[in-house]
Parts: structure tokens; C-alpha cells; sequence
């Protein structure tokens, strides 16, 4: 299979090829107002080129300290997310009105759909010890008070039940971020 290039190196190459053609429109523009030395017009011609050439690789600079590194960013403390390694309560401040403030603006909520999760699962946790604490302060009357382990043994059940299925449903959403950071990976090597 054909790898296909990287939009880092699609951008580079759409902007020198801008600024090629601009080099190249350019002179045949300037011949409407100007009179060129005899045997100068060639050098005009390569400066214009060169000029071109020159811009291109500036925007490419550019776009890329402005945009790519801010993608850059992003894309490791996904992977450090899906290691384990970042702090989930710490968010992105990117004040920007285009695709790369919604970009960390939707990795914020993810943020903040996998911080409450954790809240739920420690609530959870905690209510597992507490009925499991109940099961075995009544355990001394396991024959006198049978009916009430049945209740608390139901409450346990239910509680692992919840436990069993955010777990699963934990796992799937991490799938879905850890398959969001490959992607946004892949684009920023790509």
C-alpha cells in the first residue's frame, strides 16, 4: 500500500508552489508598467522566483509555529492521557475562533467527560464500602437478621452490576480517545 504524504509536507509544498507561481506571475504583471535593461529581465524573472520561493517557505514557518505546534501539543498529552500520564484535571486555555480552539476546546470536554466518570466510579467505590462495611457489621446476626444480608446482598449485586457496566463503558470511551490520539497522531507525523 501507498503511503501518502504527510499534510506538514503537503502544506510545504502547496506554499512553495504558491510562491512559485507568484514568482512567475509577477514579472509578466510588472512588464505592464516597466521597461526592463537590455538583458535584465531574466534576473528580474529569477528574483521574482527566488522572492516567491522565499515567501512560501516563510508561510510555511509560520503556519507551522502557529498552528502546528499548537496540533503538536495537543497530540502528546493525548498520548500521555491514554499512558497514564496526565493529569486529568488539568485543561487547555487556546483563545482561538477557528478549527484549533474547537479542537481543544472538544479535548477539554473530553476532559471533562472522563474526570466525571472517575468522580462516578470513586462514588461508586465508596458506596461499595460502605454497604460492605453494613454486610459485615450485621454478620454477627446472620440468623436473626438473614432477611436484611438479602437486602444488602442485593445492594452489593447492584452496585457491582454499575461498577461492572461504567467499567465497561470506561473502556470503550478510553478506546475512543485512545483511537482520537492515534488519529491526531497520525495526522501530525502524516
Amino acid at each position: 500500500m501507498k503511503k501518502s504524504l504527510s499534510i506538514t509536507t503537503k502544506t510545504f509544498i502547496g506554499m512553495i508552489c504558491f510562491g512559485i507561481t507568484m514568482g512567475l506571475i509577477f514579472p509578466f504583471y510588472a512588464h505592464l508598467f516597466t521597461e526592463y535593461k537590455p538583458g535584465m529581465k531574466i534576473y528580474f524573472i529569477i528574483g521574482c522566483l527566488i522572492a516567491g520561493i522565499s515567501v512560501g517557505i516563510a508561510a510555511f514557518y509560520i503556519t507551522k509555529f502557529l498552528i502546528l505546534n499548537q496540533i503538536k501539543n495537543i497530540s502528546s498529552n493525548m498520548k500521555n492521557l491514554t499512558n497514564g500520564g496526565f493529569d486529568i484535571k488539568n485543561r487547555f486555555f487556546v483563545d482561538s475562533d477557528d478549527v484549533i480552539g474547537e479542537l481543544f476546546g472538544n479535548f477539554n470536554k473530553i476532559l471533562d467527560y472522563l474526570e466525571q466518570i472517575v468522580n462516578e466510579i470513586k462514588n461508586t467505590s465508596e458506596g461499595l464500602i460502605y454497604v460492605a462495611k453494613e454486610v459485615s457489621m450485621g454478620s454477627d446476626n446472620v440468623a436473626s437478621s438473614s432477611q436484611k444480608h438479602i437486602v444488602n446482598v442485593k445492594q452489593i449485586y447492584n452496585s457491582v452490576k454499575t461498577v461492572h457496566n461504567i467499567i465497561e463503558e470506561n473502556v470503550n470511551n478510553i478506546k475512543d480517545v485512545n483511537k482520537f490520539a492515534s488519529d491526531g497522531k497520525t495526522l501530525i507525523t502524516n
